[in-house]
């Protein structure tokens, strides 16, 4: 467009450089390699930001293992730290978590009737996972009150004996709103909603397969994955009974453990 070319009655100035011909190709130029690297920017990965908002790592704010510090209250029953754990026999992230908390609660008391079992045919993506059958269990300890439910059999039907207190569905309702398992709830100021570890690590694995490479302190990958969650729970537990047992407690790697609870 020239000067003469404006139409009368618009107040305009247009420098001189924009009736350029060759001007226009630059600036037309420099827009589309702006828009192409526009382009090319929203077809990258997600920044480590917004990736960090779907995966299922632990809180950026200290924590132990995938435990939240929900409260500065203890709770306690019979003058003892309270450990809930509500699971179901279909949960194969159950499944992998009870052998970490038979062994962690080994440290602190004592198991009967615990036997073997297995998660649901296929559940989650994963099939009969190895591991103990709560149901009949107990447990005794002078330093701990521990209660398991286990809410659902492998058929997801309701196990008679195993339904919730009614203070302990207040704490289930509380920290576990959507009612998912497993549920670990200690000293009334942490709670985990999931296991420590994947249970592909025990799939395909047998229940006496696992306890032999427990029980032999194999370097395998599952039996690695075990013991740091059990020790882990036991850091807390040594954290909630002040430092009791010694023996178990001042072990230098729970002793490590336990300083680096909230």
């Amino acid at each position: 467009m020239t000067e003469e070319q404006i139409p009368k009655g618009w107040n305009i100035s247009v420098p001189k450089f924009l009736l350029n011909p060759l001007m226009w190709i630059f600036i037309l130029a420099g827009v589309a390699i702006i828009g192409y690297q526009l382009w090319v920017g929203s077809q990258q990965a997600p920044s480590a930001q917004t990736t960090s908002l779907i995966t299922t790592t632990p809180s950026t704010s200290k924590s132990l293992g995938y435990f939240k510090k929900v409260s500065d209250t203890p709770v306690q029953l019979d003058n003892k730290p309270y450990f809930l754990y509500v699971g179901a026999q279909f949960c194969p992230f159950c499944a992998a978590e009870r052998w970490s908390i038979v062994q962690a609660l080994s440290n602190f008391g004592t198991w009967s009737g615990l036997g073997p079992d297995t998660s649901a045919v296929e559940e989650a993506g994963f099939s009969r996972i190895s591991t103990y059958n709560f149901v009949n269990a107990k447990y005794e300890s002078q330093y701990i009150s521990y209660a398991h439910k286990e809410t659902a059999d492998r058929n997801g039907q309701p196990i008679p004996g195993q339904e919730l207190a009614d203070f302990e569905k207040k704490w289930f309702n509380q920290y576990d709103p959507r009612g998912g398992v497993p549920f670990l709830f200690l000293n009334g100021q942490y709670v985990q909603l999931s296991s420590g570890y994947s249970p592909s690590l025990i799939q395909g694995k047998t229940y006496e397969q696992v306890k032999a490479d427990i029980e032999n302190n194999t370097n395998a990958p599952h039996v690695t994955a075990i013991n740091r969650e059990a020790d882990i729970i036991t850091a807390y537990l040594c954290k909630a009974t002040n430092n009791k047992p010694e023996n178990v407690c001042n072990d230098p790697k729970i002793a490590e453990l336990v300083v680096q609870v909230p």
